[in-house]
């Protein structure tokens, strides 16, 4: 089996698990460009589109989680104590542009909305589940 990562899409760490959990919206955490979420359809490039689409494509005959791309997340849950620091960091770096809904004086709904069109395409996987799903194809 060829060890094909064509997923690890965005470098932002500790960014990836809180961007991809469903549920509330004050759990989100994430870089803003032009107004909206990193890793927003609407913010692809076509050759991304297309990566995408191939991904889908193909995978989706391994097993239907694939009919959405997986995304690798770290463990950055809030016990971890490296989270906290790395959250603190992603402020430092990104200021205006880091968004953390949790602690967020003023609350941006519009923007959190748009997360629904992320978890639409992808979804959190972690290494073992990933490749234990490819090399069991049917």
């Amino acid at each position: 089996m060829p060890n094909l990562r064509p997923v690890v899409i965005a470098g932002y760490g500790v960014n990836e698990s809180y961007l991809l959990k469903r549920g509330l919206a004050s759990d989100k955490i994430t870089i803003v460009s032009q107004g909206k979420p990193c890793y927003h359809p609407s913010l692809w490039s076509p050759e991304f589109q297309l990566l995408y689409d191939d991904f889908t494509a193909t995978y989706a005959s391994f097993d239907p989680m694939f009919k959405r791309m997986p995304m690798y997340g770290l463990k950055d849950q809030y016990e971890y104590a490296w989270a906290k620091a790395a959250l603190k960091q992603g402020k430092q770096v990104f200021g205006a542009l880091w968004y953390d809904a949790k602690y967020a004086t003023n609350r941006n709904y519009e923007l959190e909305k748009m997360f629904n069109d992320i978890l639409d395409k992808f979804f959190l996987v972690d290494n073992q589940k990933y490749y234990s799903t490819l090399t069991r194809r049917k």
